[in-house]
């Protein structure tokens, strides 16, 4: 991570209020999971993690129409003590990556829920070899 440590601690907030909409309900391995494949983003394409996060419908929680950013105000001192730690750990490499460098994640059956089927991407962009399920959340790698 590069940046001023003001630039840093802002970024790292904004991971973990990511986090925090993304994976509030998830163990703290779902949370890591979930900081790794935004760090993996990162890296793979050459990109802060402020544009990973920001890139738009990559992270619905910062739609403008996502109900999630609602769950802001409801989070516990708790839960986000713990977005925090693993934004920390992925994005400082502090902690091993448990998705074995997913770029990809979704909770299928919550999608399935919604939409009666899952999106193109999911098989067009992921591995599906590479799949790998943590929480609710299932991970992919990029073919």
């Amino acid at each position: 991570m590069k940046g001023g440590v003001v630039i840093q601690l802002v970024t790292l907030y904004v991971v973990a209020l990511t986090l925090a909409m993304e994976a509030a309900g998830e163990p703290y391995i779902g949370k890591l999971a979930v900081a790794w494949v935004i760090q993996n983003r990162r890296t793979k394409y050459s990109r802060s993690l402020l544009d990973v996060v920001m890139d738009p419908y990559d992270f619905s929680c910062w739609n403008t129409s996502s109900p999630t950013r609602a769950n802001l105000d409801q989070i516990t001192d708790a839960q986000f003590a713990e977005c925090l730690k693993a934004a920390l750990g992925a994005c400082f490499g502090m902690e091993p990556d448990p998705t074995d460098g997913a770029v990809f994640y979704m909770n299928v059956a919550a999608v399935l829920k919604t939409n009666g089927m899952l999106p193109p991407w999911w098989d067009i962009d992921g591995l599906a070899s590479s799949e790998i399920k943590i929480g609710n959340h299932t991970f992919r790698r990029h073919r």
